[in-house]
């Protein structure tokens, strides 16, 4: 039903991304169809359908890009770096994590992610394109206004010490 109505609304581009500090999520829709597109949105964050057979197909696709970042050199220079520079919590700043993290998810841990972290004060919305500024901000406020949120999400950012004295990395990279 997502896609569908992704398809209905003529959207020509959408995907999501997770980087070290944030999700990013975007669409693409044509800008006659910008309420429309901001509506549907607000509902996909705000109160996501949260399916437990689909949540298991999504975990194999996740699973298979972490492999794939596995086996990306850049990537496991960038994993080695980190595991030396932060080595209490080396997982802090990577964003694929062990596969038992993924495997172990649930709808209720989704949920209650959600509920930590999807909140007005810990989200923005950007809107760009053929529309005016006064229609993109009366859409968001339309569709999003209402959002409430809890207290700002508590990160547990475990301390770090200096980076260890004699730490080196060395990568070799043909560009």
């Amino acid at each position: 039903s997502f896609v569908a109505a992704l398809n209905r609304m003529g959207v020509a581009n959408w995907n999501g991304s997770t980087g070290v500090e944030g999700i990013k999520y975007y669409i693409t829709i044509p800008s006659d169809k910008l309420e429309e597109g901001v509506e549907f949105w607000s509902w996909a964050v705000k109160s996501p359908k949260l399916d437990p057979a689909e949540l298991e197909t999504e975990k194999e696709v996740v699973i298979n890009e972490i492999r794939g970042y596995h086996s990306d050199p850049d990537e496991i220079m960038q994993n080695a770096l980190e595991s030396r520079a932060y080595p209490a919590a080396p997982w802090r700043k990577n964003i694929d994590g062990p596969e038992e993290n993924i495997r172990g998810a649930t709808v209720e841990k989704l949920r209650a992610m959600r509920e930590a972290f999807y909140i007005p004060r810990n989200a923005a919305v950007f809107v760009g394109g053929d529309v005016s500024a006064e229609r993109a901000f009366a859409a968001v406020e339309r569709f999003f206004g209402d959002w409430a949120g809890g207290p700002p999400p508590v990160i547990g950012e475990p301390p770090q010490g200096p980076i260890p004295a004699g730490v080196a990395l060395v990568y070799p990279d043909d560009d």
